[in-house]
């Protein structure tokens, strides 16, 4: 399998196939797509990798970073050819459903530009040191501390976290909705800024 570029998809040890960590490019994600609608299968799911993640390097960018932008410009790239080419195969938007969405509601985690003023085309934004990137926090712990809430779950860590409540009770459930509660009642100190904040921003009610 080949990306849009022509080059053959390969773990970092040179095999076909899905890299070994899930994070494909945008010429990655839609080489398959396009290979497969072109083989005649009718409905097709792709993952393409956060744009915010530094493909070159560790860490992040923030909105505006020379990196981000370089990053943003390889993807709109990818869709223009990933569209012209179905295009020639007579798959348009005329005939396809394409459908494009966010990731678990993935968002910029951080401050403010250490710049007043940037855009990031014109004037390219660059971020403190600790003005980036994700606080992790012990849930079970500030729920025990702040809600004497012992209830069992797991967690997928990310800027929008996802919870499963262990036994997968009912969205009515009492266990279900005082989880809810006493989440969205947590609080917080913000290393970056010390100040107590509200944990989480929205909390399902």
């Amino acid at each position: 399998m080949k990306d849009l570029d022509g080059n053959v998809i390969q773990t970092a040890a040179g095999n076909p196939g899905f890299p070994n960590i899930f994070n494909p490019a945008a010429t990655q994600s839609l080489g398959y797509a396009a290979t497969m609608l072109e083989a005649g299968v009718q409905v097709v799911y792709v993952y393409i990798s956060d744009a915010h993640d530094n493909r070159s390097g560790p860490g992040t960018f923030g909105p505006g970073e020379a990196g981000y932008v370089a990053q943003l410009k390889q993807y709109d790239t990818a869709f223009g050819k990933f569209f012209a080419r179905l295009a020639a195969d007579g798959i348009t938007k005329d005939n396809t459903l394409f459908v494009i969405v966010p990731d678990e509601n993935d968002h910029f985690v951080g401050g403010a530009p250490s710049q007043r003023i940037c855009d990031g085309v014109h004037v390219p934004c660059t971020y403190a040191a600790g003005q980036k990137g994700e606080i992790n926090a012990s849930l079970n712990r500030l729920l025990i501390t702040q809600r004497a809430n012992s209830t069992a779950f797991s967690v997928h860590s990310d800027d929008a976290p996802t919870v499963y409540i262990n036994g997968n009770p009912a969205p009515t459930d009492a266990v279900t909705r005082t989880m809810e509660h006493d989440l969205d009642a947590l609080v917080a100190t913000n290393p970056m800024t010390g100040k107590h904040r509200q944990a989480f921003q929205a909390a399902r009610r």
